[in-house]
């Protein structure tokens, strides 16, 4: 069985030089104490590893792990800055770099698609351009600007995500309320904000109805889904007793956990745990957010598994999410 991690990061110096002439006053990228850091609205926001750059060593430690497989995406901003003009441009120069990447190695790599959601017109054009290049999904982050992504503006962009059959990383950015002091001080931001984000995002799609508009959309969250599985209790207790909790959809919101998957990236088994039971056993994929964590630690909570679970949630249920794909290798 095939070792397959969903969830890894890879730029180009190239999109960084990009960045630090178009970002403006929104993300800038400083070089503080040797290192590189993007900023966002003027404070810390994600460090820049050497590792994200060098595919050399990312191949290094994929043997070192037994890492097949990796998907490669941009983090956090994205493309979700500048305008139209330079978020074509901004896109192009991130997703036609991963798109080289899988073709120089396409039996190592696979890549996912960053759209620039704020001008959804051009995120569908972005989005059949990477289909035709090969892209095997897209990764989305929880927010746009502050716009939820249940915004009726996105709704073309989401039908056509559907219909190609891509299947989407739903990953953290900045969060509501990262402009707020309190959030900058111990890295609150990294260390609660972005599952945060992630929370919110997959609890306002539940309850939006998302799910029954886009039944057929895969949908993988990172982190063990944030804090969500801790406390889906809440949220069918106020579908229960709150009227607007009800509105757009008719059953238990915790019954749409299994329209979901979830990848293990800095988790544990007590919270992939809480996910296999809301989702489904077949709804866990392995991610190990590279190079913020590294290929081989992300494994450890699997110690004790059985061969077989171990090598369905370490490769065969994303071979399943990802057959077309994988099957183009």
């Amino acid at each position: 069985m095939k070792v397959i991690d969903v969830h890894t990061h890879l730029m180009s110096e190239e999109w960084i030089g990009f960045m630090r002439m178009h970002g403006g006053d929104r993300f800038e990228v400083r070089e503080i104490g040797g290192r590189r850091v993007i900023y966002a609205g003027g404070e810390d926001f994600v460090p820049l590893f050497p590792s994200m750059f060098d595919l050399r060593v990312r191949l290094e430690k994929m043997d070192e792990s037994g890492t097949d497989v990796a998907f490669l995406s941009l983090t956090a901003p994205g493309v979700l800055w500048g305008d139209e003009d330079v978020s074509r441009r901004s896109s192009a120069i991130a997703n036609d770099h991963l798109a080289s990447v899988q073709d120089g190695r396409p039996e190592r790599f696979r890549w996912l698609a960053s759209l620039p959601m704020h001008h959804p017109a051009l995120a569908v054009q972005e989005l059949r351009r990477c289909h035709v290049n090969g892209a095997s999904g897209v990764i989305m982050f929880a927010n746009v600007e502050g716009r939820p992504l249940t915004d009726p503006s996105f709704a073309t962009v989401w039908g056509e995500i559907e219909r190609l059959d891509l299947p989407v990383l739903l990953h953290p950015t900045l969060p509501p309320g990262a402009k707020d002091a309190h959030m900058h001080d111990y890295h609150l931001i990294a260390v609660v904000g972005f599952m945060f984000d992630s929370t919110v995002a997959l609890a306002r799609m539940i309850l939006d109805g998302f799910f029954d508009r886009y039944p057929k959309l895969k949908l993988i969250v990172p982190h063990s889904g944030g804090t969500l599985p801790f406390i889906a209790h809440r949220l069918d207790h106020a579908h229960a007793t709150i009227p607007e909790c009800r509105k757009s959809i008719q059953r238990a919101p915790s019954s749409y956990f299994a329209n979901v998957y979830f990848d293990d990236a800095n988790s544990t088994s007590e919270s992939v745990g809480m996910c296999a039971n809301l989702a489904g056993e077949a709804r866990i994929l392995h991610g190990s957010d590279y190079p913020f964590l590294q290929f081989s630690n992300s494994m450890k909570w699997m110690d004790g598994l059985s061969p077989e679970k171990r090598g369905a949630f370490l490769g065969g249920n994303a071979a399943q999410v990802f057959r077309a794909r994988l099957d183009a290798s």
